[in-house]
């Protein structure tokens, strides 16, 4: 389970623009990530944005799972 203690933040890019980042979060017996919106955007910016980190979120926590676990 050392995959659980490295806690990576993620800066999510809309053009040039950073536009949310996300921070893994640890606890005792859970993750959480924490998305945090860093400039306004519109309901179909995000929703063309939100599959594409929970993608990247899946593959991350699988690639830390094949190095660690």
């Amino acid at each position: 389970m050392a995959y659980r203690l490295i806690t990576p933040r993620y800066d999510i890019r809309w053009g040039n623009k950073i536009v949310m980042s996300m921070q893994k979060q640890r606890t005792l017996v859970a993750d959480k990530y924490v998305l945090e919106a860093k400039h306004k955007l519109s309901a179909a910016d995000e929703s063309a944005l939100l599959p594409s980190i929970v993608l990247a979120l899946f593959y991350e926590r699988q690639q830390l799972k094949q190095l660690y676990g």
